[in-house]
């Protein structure tokens, strides 16, 4: 093998490693990245749930008195209020899960 010849095949070899490492070095940046998105979607979710278990709470503590004074249109109103709020963290909630399951089907953004 001519030195010419050797010097391309070493030239070639060494693009050829960093080339993988590169690879591998942007595939691992794209899996933190994922992860770290994950883990937001998650914390979000959390604070959601927190804020529907409040809402539900609030609920208990707003209806009472009408309840106690059968006062229907006020009761009407109260759960009809409360239900609105509660599906509508609901449905953050699940576009962040759907989110997630992109995310777990390595689906990027």
């Amino acid at each position: 093998m001519s030195s010419e010849n050797k010097e391309n095949a070493f030239t070639s070899s060494v693009m050829g490693f960093f080339d993988r490492a590169k690879s591998a070095t942007l595939d691992a940046a794209e899996a933190t990245k994922q992860a770290a998105n994950k883990a937001k979607l998650l914390s979000e979710i959390q604070y959601l749930e927190m804020k529907v278990k409040y809402r539900k709470e609030l609920f208990g503590v707003q209806i009472f008195g009408p309840l106690v004074n059968n006062e229907h249109g006020e009761v009407d109103r109260l759960v009809a209020t409360c239900k609105q709020e509660v599906e509508e963290i609901m449905a953050k909630i699940g576009v962040k899960k759907a989110e997630i399951d992109l995310i777990r089907a390595g689906v990027s953004e």
